[in-house]
């Protein structure tokens, strides 16, 4: 980086207070400038938190860095040490710091350099909405991570405005697959696929945008959740062709969008299934109805467990209205997983006319698409995307 003769990164501390500390030899702190290029080609765990100038490296008489002789990371070290201001920043300083374990939270610090995780941030956003008095979807921390950019993006934000789609990760130039929320509603279980080395697409997430807590679904389908997604696609790549995938419910949601897309002339180059299962109708199921009264019974606190239910049952109640060439099958073959329990390539496989392009992947069905099986599963739809892509074009 410009202006930066050398430089060491130290981590310091452990669990929830573990963070890593940049020694920059350079003639000033250009901290936004250095963490802008650094998140462009490092995963954000990856990414130093603070920054500390030196002179030079100290060194040892062997040449190697010497980190007892490293300057102590003190507070003014930090890009933007500075207390908060206003009411949001307030609320989510007090948030943070209260789920993080954390003394005090600054406004430039980081949510998941500060040891935030995807269930962390689900119970951050709910909290912080409840006090605010509004809806924060977590995809607005995923996409604003800093507190002054979070508390930011609070007041630009119209209270009624539906959750949007979540840029994982960065990749100028390359293609882009959508990745459709499992049953939970959120898309942060994507973001080690998104941090992964061996990602080289851009990946951009549809989150559930009904997932506020207050129980007032607007999808009693898939195939109106497949609507909505499939509208907001044509407003982020109003032309294809279109590159979709989704984890475990996800896949069928991502089958309907593709036949949405389709039907309406739009052409799909790529469909990746993630350890998928169709689901066998439940016998003597609630209805929706049900469902829901069921819903409005539980606490605030409890609404994952009612976007989880009503996008199960949703599944449940799905049933392929169309067959498709092929798809691409990412399979769990632990044998707690999904598609290995229930035959998921086999029972999907009668839908789709030349059948589905398997791969096998030595994980469960929640640990495939986390490390380390997630960097093998995020060059698999990479490579698999391009070469649809590459085949529709030639």
């Amino acid at each position: 980086m410009h202006g930066v003769r050398e430089a060491a990164v130290v981590a310091q501390g452990s669990g929830a207070a573990a963070s890593l500390v940049a020694y920059v030899a350079a003639d000033r702190l250009e901290v936004a400038d250095w963490r802008s290029r650094l998140t462009q080609s490092l995963p954000a765990h990856m990414v130093p938190s603070r920054f500390v100038r030196v002179d030079a490296l100290p060194l040892t008489a062997n040449g190697k860095l010497d980190r007892s002789r490293l300057p102590a990371d003190e507070p003014q070290a930090v890009d933007c040490d500075v207390r908060p201001e206003g009411r949001e920043e307030t609320v989510i300083a007090r948030a943070w710091a209260s789920l993080l374990k954390r003394e005090r939270v600054d406004r430039g610090a980081d949510f998941f350099t500060l040891g935030g995780h995807s269930l962390l941030a689900v119970q951050a956003s709910e909290r912080i909405g409840r006090e605010l008095g509004r809806r924060v979807p977590v995809s607005l921390l995923y996409r604003t991570p800093r507190l002054v950019d979070l508390a930011a993006a609070i007041r630009e934000q119209k209270p009624s405005e539906a959750a949007d789609i979540v840029r994982l990760n960065e990749r100028a130039g390359a293609p882009v697959v959508f990745l459709v929320h499992p049953v939970g509603g959120d898309v942060l279980c994507y973001r080690e696929l998104a941090d992964s080395r061996q990602c080289t697409v851009g990946l951009v997430g549809l989150p559930r945008d009904d997932s506020d807590g207050l129980v007032r679904p607007r999808y009693r389908s898939i195939e109106e959740l497949a609507e909505s997604h499939a509208l907001r696609i044509l407003t982020t790549q109003p032309a294809g062709p279109y590159c979709l995938a989704g984890w475990s419910i996800g896949g069928l949601v991502a089958m309907e969008i593709a036949a949405w897309l389709s039907e309406r002339g739009h052409t799909v180059a790529y469909l990746g299934l993630i350890d998928t299962v169709l689901q066998q109708p439940l016998a003597g199921a609630p209805g929706f109805s049900d469902l829901r009264r069921w819903a409005r019974a539980q606490t605030c606190g409890a609404h994952r467990r009612r976007v989880q239910g009503l996008t199960a049952l949703a599944g449940h109640e799905y049933r392929p209205r169309r067959t498709w060439d092929t798809a691409h099958y990412y399979q769990a073959d632990d044998p707690v997983a999904a598609g290995a329990r229930h035959g998921g390539p086999q029972r999907l496989g009668s839908f789709f006319d030349r059948g589905l392009l398997t791969r096998h992947f030595a994980a469960d069905h929640f640990s495939i698409v986390r490390r380390p099986v997630a960097d093998d599963l995020a060059h698999a739809i990479s490579q698999d995307a391009r070469r649809a892509l590459e085949v529709l074009t030639a």
